[in-house]
């Protein structure tokens, strides 16, 4: 998955500390990350200068990357000034290599969006201050505390027998196969969140509820949590269509998903393709 980028070490422990010659920097403007791209594969650009309004992101090989967010003039100039870089939005760099990199620019793009989302205090106005001890803001005024936001949710892999529901999202970034999936609410626990999104979502009835793995997924500020799930009762779908564009059942050999490495989405349609003995 994403996240999985070993040999490379990631450390996400805040550190108060400052830029050095040995510092990596991205560049950000809004979901937008500034990166040298050659077809496929990303850069990060060493050769911009960075001012003191970068702010420290975390270690990577014991490197420290930071980053700084830029003004609409300043992008402008960044693009004049660097014509083999390129503006990337975030949702692009699922896409691109070297995956260690790919996955560190998404992460700087959350807390990028993050800072920038939580620049006043959400209670009094005033103006948040970054802690030096910890990931957080505060306000100066009424002490509000801010800790970076990760929405949890579920992905559901409802199976019956030999066959596994696959879906499409009506307005989502793609048009690929993917599971049942939601957020969950308040005062629910990752279980009754399964049931109810299912219910919702198709309209099915669920039983022997089993969690698989979970992912960091910082596409949408979200944590992932993946579960697995037996259809109790009858397999007709009753589609939620403001949600989804399709639902439908595929038994292992009709799967239309091919294998990729990069979501556990994919890693759970190709574990119910490759495991049956697991699902009797």
């Amino acid at each position: 998955m994403i996240q999985d980028i070993f040999p490379h070490e990631f450390s996400n422990t805040f550190e108060n500390t400052s830029i050095s010659e040995n510092s990596l920097i991205y560049h950000v403007f809004e979901n937008e990350i500034f990166l040298q791209v050659e077809k496929n594969t990303i850069q990060i650009p060493k050769f911009i200068t960075t001012n003191s309004n970068a702010r420290f992101l975390f270690k990577l090989d014991k490197v420290a990357y930071f980053f700084e967010e830029h003004s609409k003039e300043e992008k402008v100039i960044l693009e004049k000034e660097n014509p083999n870089g390129k503006w990337i939005a975030r949702h692009a760099l699922r896409h691109l290599e070297p995956k260690h990199l790919a996955f560190t620019a998404t992460i700087a793009l959350q807390l990028a969006n993050w800072y920038r989302n939580n620049h006043f205090c959400g209670r009094c106005g005033a103006e948040m201050k970054d802690s030096f001890q910890e990931r957080m803001l505060e306000c100066p005024a009424c002490h509000l505390q801010v800790f970076p936001k990760i929405s949890p949710a579920v992905i559901i892999g409802i199976y019956n027998q030999n066959k596994i529901l696959l879906t499409k999202y009506r307005n989502g970034p793609t048009t690929n196969y993917a599971l049942v999936a939601g957020f969950c609410e308040i005062g629910e626990t990752l279980e009754e969140t399964v049931k109810r999104e299912v219910l919702e979502e198709v309209g099915l009835q669920v039983k022997n509820i089993t969690y698989y793995k979970s992912q960091p997924w910082p596409f949408t500020d979200t944590l992932l949590a993946g579960f697995f799930c037996e259809l109790d009762g009858s397999e007709k779908i009753t589609l939620e269509e403001n949600e989804l564009s399709l639902a439908k059942w595929f038994s292992r050999d009709e799967i239309p998903v091919e294998e990729n490495a990069i979501s556990l989405t994919n890693e759970m349609i190709h574990y119910f393709k490759r495991n049956p003995d697991s699902f009797l």
